[in-house]
């Protein structure tokens, strides 16, 4: 899996996804 790639969705998901979730999955990763 490229990690452009999934950056790519969660960038497109920031948008319906709260800025606190995005957060928190950003530290997961």
């Amino acid at each position: 899996i490229a990690v452009m790639e999934v950056m790519n969705m969660m960038v497109k998901q920031s948008a319906q996804i709260p800025a606190g979730r995005l957060g928190k999955l950003l530290e997961i990763s």
